[in-house]
C-alpha cells in the first residue's frame, strides 16, 4: 500500500489501542518498547488468520477461483507456461497467478498457495510433494567452444570463460570443484542472480553458464 494509507492506518491503530507503537525520526519509523511487545501478538494474530483462511479455502468444492504459484525465474518462464496451458484447457474456471522469483514464498501467510522449490521443505505443516530428480548441466555455444581448441576435455575448462552468480558465487565455485574442474574465481567474467540473465549471457557466447538439462536441452 502507499505510504500515506499505511500512514493513516499506523496513526488509527494507535489512537484506537491508546499505545504509541512507533517513533519517528530521521530515519523513519522504530518500534517503541510497547510495539515491541506487542509484536508477537500482531504475529499470532496474522497466523490464526491465515489459518482460518486455509480452512476455509479448503472446504471448497468448486475448481475454480484463482491461485497463486510461486517459482524461480527459470521454471516461471521456461516451464510454468506449458503447465498452466494445460491446465487452464482442464480447468477454465481456474485463473493463475505467478510469482517469478528465486526468494521462497511463505504458504503460510499465503504469500503462495503453490511453491515449486528445488530443495525439501521443512515446516512439518505443508502438503509437499517430490515431482522429480533435477539435472543440470554446463553450456556453451560452438563458437565459444571453438576457441578452447575444439577437443573439449576437464582439463580444457580449467581456463575457460564461466559465467557466474552474484549472491551464491562460493557455492557455485566449490560445486564446480567437487566435479573435478580447477576453476578459479577470477574465470567468472559475468554475473547475475537472474537466471534468465544468466542464461542470454551464456547464449550470447560469454562463457560457460548451467542450466537444467531438461530446458538447455532444447536450445538450439
Amino acid at each position: 500500500m502507499s505510504q500515506p494509507t499505511l500512514g493513516r492506518q499506523v496513526a488509527a491503530l494507535e489512537q484506537e489501542l491508546g499505545v504509541a507503537l512507533f517513533e519517528r525520526g530521521n530515519k523513519g519509523l522504530e518500534l517503541t518498547p510497547s510495539g515491541r511487545d506487542l509484536l508477537q501478538c500482531v504475529r499470532n494474530m496474522g497466523e490464526a488468520a491465515s489459518n482460518l483462511s486455509l480452512a476455509a479455502s479448503g472446504q471448497s468444492d468448486a475448481l475454480e477461483g484463482r491461485i497463486t504459484i510461486s517459482a524461480t525465474e527459470v521454471v516461471a518462464a521456461l516451464v510454468l507456461p506449458n503447465i498452466v496451458h494445460r491446465l487452464r484447457q482442464q480447468q477454465p474456471g481456474i485463473a493463475v497467478d505467478i510469482i517469478a522469483s528465486n526468494d521462497t514464498s511463505d504458504l503460510r501467510r499465503r504469500e503462495a498457495d503453490i511453491a515449486i522449490r528445488a530443495f525439501r521443505p521443512t515446516q512439518p505443516d505443508l502438503i509437499a510433494r517430490k515431482l522429480s530428480d533435477l539435472q543440470a548441466g554446463l553450456y556453451a555455444t560452438p563458437e565459444y567452444l571453438a576457441t578452447l581448441g575444439g577437443d573439449i576435455r576437464r582439463d580444457s575448462l580449467n581456463q575457460a570463460r564461466f559465467i557466474g552468480f552474484c549472491s551464491y558465487s562460493d557455492e557455485y565455485l566449490k560445486g564446480l570443484n567437487e566435479q573435478g574442474l580447477v576453476v578459479t574465481d577470477s574465470q567468472f567474467i559475468a554475473r547475475s542472480d537472474n537466471h534468465l540473465v544468466h542464461w542470454e549471457l551464456t547464449k550470447h557466447g560469454l562463457g560457460i553458464g548451467v542450466m537444467p538439462t531438461d530446458i538447455g536441452d532444447r536450445e538450439p
